[in-house]
């Protein structure tokens, strides 16, 4: 389960940009993740493209919080969500920092944008229609992770039935409770009509089946419960726990009555010299890195788990090397990124030294037209330009592009020749961040198991009592 919060910022940005990002709260800032900007200059760059957006309201950035329900989400999950969440709300459009924060009792995403439209140069508008399209992507996401999700189903409860139900004092509450204990007792629903009735409740059937409590005034309808208890649905239910029951005591039976099978006789065989004694094989090395962490996982019980996470380092020790394996791919990343803009940048030269060539010879006829003193030379060179106007202006793009590059400028052989090498670099590197992304997710799916055992078995902080003062001088 997901809840969503959207909040307006008008002031200093980049303070809540630091607050979401603090170490404290991110795992030391292994849960951070931006798009267009950098976190430490998140703020900058919010006004750059803020002041290119036409003039209108004093927002200049929004605050999204998605929080997730105790216990239901690892952090690794819940910002892989989060960036999945930002990427089709903000399009690619707008710049962003993410930060999943796991210092309280559940754990939540941050998100902080800034207000302009990289692409349009609008403000982004906050209403209804967005933050229900928000609501809706963060549940559907949510449902792909198995994540429970809000539903609202039937009428909303008075804060009198939402206050006796936190009591544990609600009658529909304990209906509830009771219901779905004496489903799985009973073999029909008549059956089950009974066994409510034994325990004290009267049943009112009609349209729509009812049941009251006593010492509780009224009858309570079942389908005011929610969707899963109409009477159509608590039947479907105890046939399906019927079946459940049945196919589980056909399979003690077939166990029980598999005939056991005797080992079968051995020929008598030929005596034969004894083989001379096999050397015992030499032991697996010992396992490292991903692989120790992953049979760590694999043990049954979490105490254990936990015994051994603390023989290897502990908790700290394993988000150390996932922090390492995330940098690793990372920086190959960041290093096929940085290869494909010097492939693109060769690329934009390539044309323009192509464009400088072929129109080079219309381009010098044009200059020498302009600064001849001949008469008619002006009307000459005017009607040469209509003639040729897009080769020249051409040209002087390509003169302008090139004004500020070193000189002599490289052949067509020898870009070509440096685009063939970015490429070849690329190719390697892809292998490498296969090799280094695959092992970065086998550290996540690791991450998960280990969070979980850690909170459980983690000691608690002893937590600090105020000490009440009894004096009741009022002179001091």
């Amino acid at each position: 389960m997901a809840v969503t919060k959207i909040l307006p910022i008008r002031s200093t940005i980049q303070k809540s940009v630091n607050y979401i990002c603090a170490p404290d709260k991110t795992e030391g800032s292994l849960l951070i993740h931006s798009e267009h900007c950098v976190p430490q200059t998140a703020g900058q760059i919010f006004q750059h493209h803020l002041n290119q957006c036409r003039a209108g309201g004093n927002t200049i950035g929004r605050h999204l919080i998605q929080s997730f329900a105790p216990d239901e989400v690892d952090p690794a999950t819940a910002h892989e969500i989060g960036k999945r969440l930002a990427e089709e709300i903000l399009g690619g459009r707008y710049a962003y920092v993410l930060a999943t924060h796991v210092d309280r009792g559940h754990i939540h995403n941050h998100f902080v944008w800034g207000a302009a439209d990289m692409v349009s140069h609008k403000r982004y508008r906050s209403n209804k229609g967005t933050y229900h399209e928000i609501r809706n992507v963060s549940d559907r996401l949510c449902k792909e992770q198995n994540l429970s999700v809000i539903i609202p189903q039937g009428v909303g409860k008075s804060y009198a039935e939402w206050e006796a139900e936190k009591q544990g004092t609600s009658w529909k509450a304990k209906l509830k409770t009771t219901i779905d204990t004496t489903i799985p007792t009973v073999t029909d629903f008549e059956n089950f009509i009974k066994r409510m009735g034994e325990q004290g409740y009267t049943i009112k059937r009609g349209k729509h089946i009812s049941f009251k409590a006593p010492d509780q005034e009224r009858f309570t309808r079942a389908k005011r419960l929610g969707a899963e208890y109409t009477e159509g649905e608590l039947k479907s239910r105890i046939a399906k726990s019927l079946s459940l029951k049945e196919q589980k005591t056909l399979a003690e039976k077939e166990q029980s009555q598999k005939p056991t099978q005797s080992p079968p006789q051995q020929k008598p065989q030929s005596q034969k010299p004894t083989p001379p004694p096999k050397q015992a094989p030499k032991p697996p090395p010992p396992l490292e890195g991903i692989a120790l962490w992953e049979s760590i996982i694999r043990r049954a019980d979490t105490a254990e788990i936990y015994n051994l996470m603390q023989q290897h380092g502990g908790y700290q020790h394993f988000i150390d090397l996932m922090t390492e394996s995330r940098i690793a791919h990372e920086t190959i990343d960041n290093a096929i990124k940085a290869n494909e803009k010097r492939i693109a940048a060769w690329g934009y030269l390539r044309k323009d030294i192509i464009a400088l060539n072929r129109t080079r010879k219309i381009y010098n006829e044009f200059q020498k037209l302009k600064k001849s003193t001949k008469f008619f030379a002006k009307r000459t060179a005017d009607k040469f330009y209509e003639k040729h106007e897009d080769e020249i202006r051409t040209h002087e793009n390509a003169l302008r592009d090139l004004k500020d590059y070193k000189r002599p400028l490289p052949t067509i052989k020898e870009i070509d020749e440096e685009i063939v090498k970015g490429k070849n670099a690329n190719v390697q590197n892809a292998k490498y961040y296969r090799t280094a992304k695959a092992e970065h997710t086998r550290f996540t799916t690791v991450h998960r198991k280990l969070y979980a055992v850690n909170n459980e078995h983690k000691p608690k902080a002893p937590q600090r009592q105020k000490q009440r003062s009894h004096s009741h001088d009022l002179s001091k």
